[in-house]
């Protein structure tokens, strides 16, 4: 009797990010989540807000409506409240202070980033590089083919040292303060932003790639490609003030997810995998 055929669905790559070091310094990696547990719901809240304004407003254009205009009492009283910072009780500016706030999740006690995150930073390096990979390899959909194929095995990646993977990051390094320009409902306002910082920061976790007729649409060297150009762009928030660049290891394929939790765990150990 033939042996039946296994099905063979994915193959494995242990993906390692640590902070860059510039001159010996690491690159820390910021927290991006509200602390603040009202923050979420106003924005929630706004967004339905808005949406409900343009389908009223949509509405009543179509009816021949024009919108509502505002007395010019309405406007300077507007405009006092944006000028005048007397306006703002103590007990007004701590709350702003504290909705400004920033971190992360935390899970089992250690700082965590979720796997969707990492799988979200590996989709925006396969948008960044879709153009660029037709004109230069002739690989057609490049962003499609790494949303439909690589995923993270992991759902919560705790948070570990960089020279010392065994470790867990259970508090911030520092929670630094910087003034930014927020748009509100009174116009263009300066607030302080406070966000958590890790410094010394690290995340490993296992990479599942889907094997399409024993042909992989996405090999090991556009992941590869995708790190090159991700390292560069930064993973976490405020990616675009140079924050949360990293240095990266990538296993060679593995068939398992056994085979693959094995080299993640002589990694963190710092075994030599054979």
């Amino acid at each position: 009797m033939a042996k039946e055929k296994t099905l063979r669905v994915w193959g494995h790559y242990v993906f390692l990010m640590k902070a860059q070091q510039e001159d010996g310094v690491c690159v820390p990696l910021h927290g991006g989540v509200p602390k603040h547990p009202e923050v979420m719901k106003a924005f929630l809240s706004a967004r339905e807000a808005k949406k409900r304004r343009k389908e009223q407003l949509d509405k009543d254009a179509k009816d021949g409506v024009l919108p509502p205009t505002r007395t010019t009492p309405e406007i300077e009283a507007e405009l006092k409240r944006m000028m005048g910072v007397e306006l703002w009780s103590a007990e007004e500016l701590k709350e702003d202070f504290l909705k400004s706030w920033t971190g992360f999740r935390n899970h089992d006690g250690a700082l965590m980033h979720r796997g969707a995150d990492v799988r979200a930073h590996i989709k925006s390096c396969a948008d960044a590089l879709t153009d660029l990979m037709q004109t230069q390899l002739d690989l057609a959909q490049f962003a499609s083919k790494v949303r439909n194929n690589v995923y993270v095995h992991e759902n919560f990646l705790k948070i570990r040292r960089r020279d010392d993977l065994t470790k867990f990051v259970t508090e911030p390094d520092d929670s630094p303060q910087y003034p930014i320009t927020i748009m509100t409902p009174q116009g263009k306002r300066t607030t302080i932003k406070v966000t958590d910082i890790v410094n010394d920061w690290a995340i490993i976790c296992i990479l599942k790639v889907r094997d399409i007729t024993g042909k992989r649409p996405i090999t090991r060297d556009r992941l590869v490609d995708m790190f090159d150009y991700g390292c560069t762009q930064g993973f976490g928030s405020d990616r675009g003030m140079g924050y949360g660049r990293y240095e990266y290891e990538l296993s060679e394929e593995v068939d398992t997810l056994k085979e693959a939790e094995a080299v993640k765990l002589a990694w963190i150990l710092g075994a030599p995998v054979e």
